[in-house]
């Protein structure tokens, strides 16, 4: 990709030919303008598949964009601007008309080949409307120190009217002008690209003339604004007054103009916050820039409509390799075009996403929920009422005094004949960890807890934080933990189970013969030997457990800690859960859900981490404000105050700290924009390298960094500024300082350049550790991640694995990523398919195992048709819808041949 293909040949020829860049430019020729029909459900049907979809419609558009802009090169035409479902052609000239005709065949016949075209996600039909019409085709451009470009003109308005009137795959002309060409002598001056830092940021020049485009194609939470002006304007009041003004007011505020769109739709712009780059407060920005619109519209005299939404969207380039332009894409998208469309005149409705976050400062009036189109839900609505008043400040107690209380009679409570059990629930950086390390510090717990922290790695291991937490037991009571401590423990204490000893040496990696028993037979020896081991320390000690991260904690180890509460009779036995979900695990001692700090906690951390007497009210409120009173957003909101210069300590009294009225402060508005803004300021090269590194895991051996090509003192700089990462001389390894800002950094990745940096790992680690079994779960994750079929042998193992253990939720796991993967790669998946339902069935999966079926029921056939009807009658039956799965188990009989799926259905029925 070339800078120049970001903008028409027609603009480039002008910006060539006039030696003011600002100005009205005539052209005569031809437009055709096309639509691509139905384009809004198609939309919304790859939206409905999150993330991917919004990708996967990206291929579809580029490849369409790519196909049409060969064919358009043919007869030397022009892009003048296009959106995810418009394009506007330009053919300049005495025989445009016929190009444009000529062209337009072509396209008809290269519509054919989008009828039932394949996606990942199922066939769809792309069809076009279009409109030709010739005459004057006008070019404007308009702004100060950034510009902006429009083209308007009856050409282009009466080859819009043709489109309206066009059937899908049709293409009206509108008007055929004789045009009279007076020929020109123009000087052909050389083009300095700096002319280009007009019309396009810093950040998409440097993307693009690096080839890094890849880097920006992801998803991130941006605002997304749909503004329509009122029509019947004089042109020139319109170009030059309204929009140049606009353009200023989106530059100021640090927003991004994306399209401005005289087409079928009106005259239409959108602008974004937090898109192509975060800078912080996008909710703030985007609020005051609106204030500043409103009143230019009211000035101007101009009506104005505005739709707003705050979501995670796909951003991207899209287009063909000539010519491309960016924007945004998705479901978001959408939604704030569907609120600008019902908006009334002279106002702004705002999506629930939006107010919701800024709530605290601000008014807004809810209104009734409306039904949007393509929206199978109602959408929660409001319109903004103004700034909130003073503050009223409320008593409370400092800190988290009564969680700390509650845990304090917790230890104390003294079971007798149970283990004690508490779970401490909140959302990322509520301060969790924060909270039980200093319970256990206050209470000289910090040496005696053995810590096992969960993560999406570890989520895929069966029973892989059990034995970490198992390992660390012994560890820190200074067990010689070997196979003849096991021999003699189960020897002396479970005689009886003795001769299966070989299933826990197994279990701890001694490499032993292999017990042939019956898989479920093997979990329960497995279960009660552990137990056993646990049951002889606690004999002489106490044990205290801190499971940290448990929405990433692996079914297994999940349904042993349920199994220990059930059968071990200690109350000498401590276990501490923190997490972001309910852990639904039963009879829990203590349940404890944290807060975000009010407006006066939120002060006392201030005064307490800054370690000052007074900070200034607006300091404390624009923090709070922003973060919500998250005790940790708060934290990297102070330290952003810090680093900018708008808080600083006070010269002469260093515990006082001041502001700089004078500075403008720009603060990102989630904890997760915190990462991203941070990640846009570092270079291309090192932001590329961090990506990288977020996709590998939170953990970075230095060993690793030169397999992946990245150089140490990159990280070494970074640690040194306190960016992102952390360095473990006795691990010798990196790690993100917060796990919050490597999954930040990862979800804003698209998927297209995750799954290549995944497949790079995973062709690494193969490469290197492929025989040994440690490894076996990390290379299947990467290649999962990547979605290549290289997982699948890896996946098969790990599938034999878990079924030797009974380790059914892995297995279950194990099975929905073969298919998915199958299903990607358009292989077979039928027999995976009906295994994983039936499993599912097992553990109580109901929801999941009949969709997995009915969503490719249509594709069964015989012994399959037979199993899957089998499966979703027994899930009927006990959803306790009895004829539906009388139908199902009657149509099992008709397709089943072995006497035994016969007896099975006759016998359920």
């Amino acid at each position: 990709m070339k800078i120049e293909g970001f903008f028409p040949k027609l603009l480039i020829k002008n910006l060539k030919r006039e030696k003011n860049i600002n100005g009205i430019f005539s052209y005569f020729g031809t437009v055709f303008f096309a639509d691509l029909s139905g384009f809004t459900s198609i939309s919304e049907y790859f939206a409905s598949f999150g993330r991917e979809g919004s990708e996967e419609l990206t291929k579809v558009l580029n490849d369409f964009f790519s196909r049409f802009y060969e064919s358009l090169k043919k007869y030397d035409g022009d892009i003048l601007r296009f959106a995810g479902d418009a394009v506007t052609t330009f053919f300049e000239g005495r025989s445009s008309y016929e190009k444009a005709s000529k062209f337009s065949e072509d396209l008809l016949k290269m519509m054919n080949s989008f009828e039932n075209y394949k996606t990942k996600f199922g066939n769809i039909n792309l069809r076009l409307k279009g409109g030709i019409s010739s005459g004057s085709c006008v070019l404007v451009i308009l702004g100060k120190e950034k510009k902006d470009y429009v083209f308007t003109g009856e050409a282009i308005r009466w080859a819009v009217e043709a489109e309206k009137g066009a059937k899908p795959n049709e293409i009206l002309s509108s008007k055929k002008e004789e045009i009279e060409i007076e020929e020109k002598n123009f000087e052909d001056r050389f083009l300095n690209k700096d002319i280009f830092n007009y019309f396009l940021s810093p950040y998409l020049k440097e993307v693009i003339e690096k080839k890094e485009e890849e880097i920006i194609n992801g998803h991130r939470k941006v605002v997304v604004i749909f503004i329509r002006l009122g029509k019947g304007l004089s042109f020139e009041k319109f170009i030059l007054e309204t929009i140049e003004e606009v353009i200023d007011l989106v530059e100021r505020y640090g927003g991004y103009l994306n399209k401005i769109d005289f087409s079928d739709k009106g005259n239409l712009l959108m602008v974004l916050f937090g898109a192509p780059l975060s800078i912080g407060e996008e909710i703030e920005r985007a609020l005051e820039f609106l204030n500043d619109l409103k009143k230019i519209s009211r000035e101007k005299n101009v009506s104005i409509k505005i739709g707003v939404n705050y979501e995670n969207v796909y951003c991207g380039i899209v287009g063909s390799k000539e010519r491309f332009e960016y924007t945004v894409m998705g479901d978001g998208v959408n939604t704030a075009a569907r609120l600008m469309e019902i908006s009334p005149e002279n106002e702004a409705i705002f999506s629930e996403n939006f107010y919701e976050k800024i709530s605290n400062k601000y008014n807004f009036e809810t209104l009734p929920p409306v039904k949007l189109k393509g929206k199978e839900r109602q959408v929660n609505i409001g319109i903004l009422k103004g700034k909130k008043g003073e503050r009223q400040e409320i008593p409370f107690i400092v800190g988290r005094k009564k969680e700390i209380e509650e845990l304090e009679i917790f230890l104390n409570k003294k079971n007798i004949d149970k283990p004690n059990i508490a779970f401490i629930k909140g959302p990322s950086g509520i301060g969790k960890s924060y909270l039980i390390n200093y319970f256990f510090e206050k209470n000289n717990l910090a040496e005696k807890v053995i810590y096992g922290r969960c993560s999406y790695i570890s989520s895929t291991i069966p029973y892989g934080i059990l034995k970490d937490l198992i390992l660390g037991t012994f560890s820190k009571f200074k067990i010689n933990f070997n196979k003849e401590y096991i021999l003699n423990v189960l020897k002396k204490e479970a005689f009886e189970i003795y001769n299966y000893s070989n299933i826990i040496l197994n279990f701890f990696g001694f490499e032993e013969k292999t017990v042939d028993v019956p898989a479920e037979l093997y979990k329960n020896l497995l279960w009660k030997m552990v137990l056993v081991l646990i049951e002889e320390i606690l004999k002489e000690n106490k044990i205290y457990w801190l499971i940290d991260n448990s929405h990433f904690l692996d079914g297994e180890t999940k349904e042993y800690i349920s199994y220990i509460l059930d059968f071990l009779e200690d109350g000498k036995f401590y276990i501490f859960i923190l997490g972001r979900d309910d852990i639904n695990i039963k009879n829990l001692d203590l349940f404890l859900e944290l807060k975000p700090f009010n407006y006066l906690e939120a002060k006392e951390f201030g005064l307490n981490y800054l370690k000052v007497k007074d900070l200034p009210e607006k300091a404390t409120s624009k923090a709070f404000d922003v973060s919500g009173g998250n005790p940790l957003f708060l934290q990297e909101i102070l330290k952003l105050m810090l680093k900018s210069g708008y808080l600083q300590r006070d010269e002469e009294f260093q515990e006082v700290m001041t502001i700089d009225e004078t500075l403008k402060l720009e603060l990102p508005d989630t904890f997760e924009n915190i990462a991203i803004s941070q990640l846009d300021l570092l270079s291309l090269d090192v932001k590329q390298k961090v990506m990288e590194l977020s996709i590998f895991g939170e953990n970075i051996p230095v060993d690793f960094l030169s397999y992946l090509k990245i150089e140490e003192k990159f990280l070494k700089e970074l640690v040194n500024q306190n960016i992102f990462f952390g360095y473990n001389p006795y691990k010798k390894q990196y790690f993100f300082l917060k796990q919050s800002y490597q999954y930040a950094i990862y979800n804003s990745i698209g998927f297209s350049y995750k799954r290549k940096i995944h497949k790079k790992i995973g062709n690494i680690l193969e490469k290197i550790y492929k025989d040994d079994e440690k490894y076996l779960n990390l290379i299947a994750y990467h290649f999962s991640s990547a979605r290549v079929l290289k997982a699948i042998p890896y996946l098969l193992k790990i599938l034999e694995n878990s079924k030797k253990t009974f380790s059914l939720y892995e297995s279950y796991n194990t099975l929905k990523d073969i298919i998915e993967i199958l299903r990607l790669n358009k292989r077979d998946h039928k027999k995976y398919l009906i295994d994983a339902a039936n499993l599912g069935l097992s553990i109580g999966k109901l929801e999941e195992s009949e969709k997995l079926l009915l969503e490719e029921e249509k594709n069964f056939k015989g012994k399959f048709k037979a199993k899957a009807n089998y499966i979703l009658g027994e899930i009927l039956r006990i959803k306790g819808s009895f004829k539906e799965a009388e139908e199902r188990l009657i149509n099992s009989l008709k397709f089943s041949k072995k006497k035994e799926d016969k007896f099975k259905s006759k016998f359920l029925l």
